[in-house]
């Protein structure tokens, strides 16, 4: 089962699965936050009702997907498998940034149409809006890890600080009382490296026991600890904030490229056809 995220805000979770594995997506699901609130809706995108139900949601909630999303068409379906994972790699092509149209990539568009052209019917519309598709979802996944790594960063900073305030509380019950004075109080190990969404898509802040404070010297050192780390996530947070901003300008360039590939990729495929006819 295959599955691409859109970004949305960061309380939405928005999916299009390939739940039978056969390369068309033909399921999106919803699921919103609001506090404690959790709300999913599933939309069946092999029917056209359903997939027009599923953009005007996304839409809805400020979230915006092309036309050319959606389940695979009966013409890209039939194609060999070969001939779908060659159709699949132009879409990776147009995720880079520096060559979206490379001459390089037209020669290899032209190559594969003529193939098709010359075995039969050939759907130009169906092949262009399949790699539109691959290579808006491409570039969405990339911007869904980078939203996720800071919404990560967040919680983490968030949980580091109701540590520190439950340690500090501690602390207050010794106030004037000797270094040495004994202490009993269980220190929390967090883990500040990011290893992607949890299953389901909300980051997962990972922490270990690390042992007892014995006194009130040691809490004051543990305190101190909690408040580098939580300067060193807060480092962390703003290069991932950094990456999101990079990631959000690169997608606005693709969405605004789509337009002009679509039309090379169309003009190409339709010069290629007339010239074998």
């Amino acid at each position: 089962m295959a599955i691409n995220n859109v970004t949305g805000p960061t309380n939405l979770n928005i999916q299009t699965i390939d739940t039978d594995g056969d390369g068309a997506v033909d399921q999106g699901q919803i699921q919103k936050e609001s506090g404690s609130v959790s709300s999913f809706d599933s939309f069946n995108l092999k029917t056209s009702e359903g997939l027009a139900q599923f953009k005007q949601a996304c839409l809805d909630m400020g979230v915006a997907v092309p036309e050319f999303v959606g389940a695979s068409s009966s013409y890209v379906n039939s194609l060999s498998a070969e001939n779908q994972s060659t159709l699949n790699s132009f879409g990776t092509s147009l995720t880079n940034p520096s060559a979206p149209a490379s001459s390089e990539l037209q020669s290899r568009w032209a190559e594969f149409v003529g193939k098709q052209a010359v075995s039969g019917g050939i759907d130009v519309n169906a092949l262009v809006q399949h790699v539109l598709r691959d290579a808006y979802l491409e570039n969405t996944q990339d911007l869904y890890f980078h939203a996720s790594k800071v919404k990560y960063y967040n919680e983490l900073k968030k949980s580091i600080r109701t540590e520190l305030t439950k340690a500090r509380e501690e602390l207050a019950k010794y106030a004037g009382k000797e270094a040495t004075e004994s202490v009993s109080y269980s220190k929390t190990a967090f883990s500040t490296d990011y290893t992607g969404a949890s299953a389901s898509g909300q980051p997962e802040i990972l922490t270990n026991p690390d042992g007892d404070v014995a006194t009130k010297e040691g809490l004051e050192t543990y305190i101190e600890n909690l408040e580098e780390k939580l300067n060193s996530v807060g480092d962390d947070a703003q290069l991932a904030n950094v990456d999101l901003q990079n990631m959000l300008q690169k997608q606005q360039q693709t969405m605004q490229m789509m337009s002009n590939i679509s039309k090379m990729l169309h003009d190409t495929a339709m010069a290629v056809i007339r010239k074998i006819g």
